[in-house]
Formats: structure tokens, C-alpha cells, sequence
């Protein structure tokens, strides 16, 4: 859910067995902190909906397993460069 408490999200997902959190992105409010948690709990994060290349190059360098996004051609420039 949009706005939604992510690390609350990511609890509740790691308790119920879940192996992936789609957060939105308006949930993150500590990219790194949540992937640092998430790894550890092993459970996959892939953010959505992420257009913006300086937010896509965020949450590749602070561990995020991938995005949802409305421009993959944009997407895949953003983490090639």
C-alpha cells in the first residue's frame, strides 16, 4: 500500500513465510536500513513504481533485489551507466 509502514511490511511478510516485499515507493523512508533488515531475513525487496533514474540508482547501491517500474528502456539506462 502506498504510504504504508515498510519495515512493518517487511515483518509481517518474513512471519507469514513470504520470500519477496513489493513496497511502494512511498513507503521507503530508509532504503538501505530496510534492505539491510530484509537481507537478513532473507526475504527479496522490488520496489514499485520507480521512474526516476537517481531513485533507481538509490535503491540498486543500497541493496534493493529490483524495481517495478512504467520505463524498463529508462531503467536499464539509469543502472548502465
Amino acid at each position: 500500500l502506498p504510504g504504508a509502514d515498510a519495515a512493518k511490511q517487511l515483518l509481517h511478510a518474513h512471519l507469514r513465510g513470504h520470500q519477496a516485499l513489493n513496497p511502494h515507493l512511498t513507503s521507503l523512508t530508509d532504503p538501505a536500513e530496510l534492505s539491510a533488515v530484509a537481507a537478513g531475513l532473507d526475504v527479496w525487496l522490488v520496489a514499485w513504481t520507480v521512474d526516476d533514474p537517481e531513485t533507481i540508482r538509490g535503491l540498486r547501491s543500497s541493496g534493493f533485489t529490483g524495481i517495478i517500474t512504467n520505463d524498463p528502456a529508462g531503467a536499464t539506462a539509469a543502472v548502465s551507466t
